[in-house]
């Protein structure tokens, strides 16, 4: 889908920007999904007893899964992946 609106578009700029927005289009599901999880995450972890966060040794797994599904994420809405 990228190529078909940066083939239409006949300026560089204006097709650097197309490519961009349409990357980040492609990839907003991704981000939602992995920005909600990181949020659940965040709302379990904190510790309202000493003010800082800890995680479980059963949602350490959790966590890292949803930080590399930002990851990914993250380079498909910056065209990287």
């Amino acid at each position: 889908m990228t190529a078909m609106v940066a083939h239409s578009i006949k300026y560089p700029k204006q097709q650097e920007r197309a490519v961009a927005d349409a990357n980040l289009i492609a990839a907003a599901p991704d981000l939602l999904e992995a920005l909600e999880e990181l949020d659940a995450m965040y709302a379990r972890a904190w510790d309202t007893t000493d003010g800082g966060l800890h995680f479980s040794a059963e949602s350490v797994d959790k966590f890292e899964a949803a930080h590399e599904k930002a990851r990914v994420a993250i380079a498909k809405a910056t065209g990287q992946a």
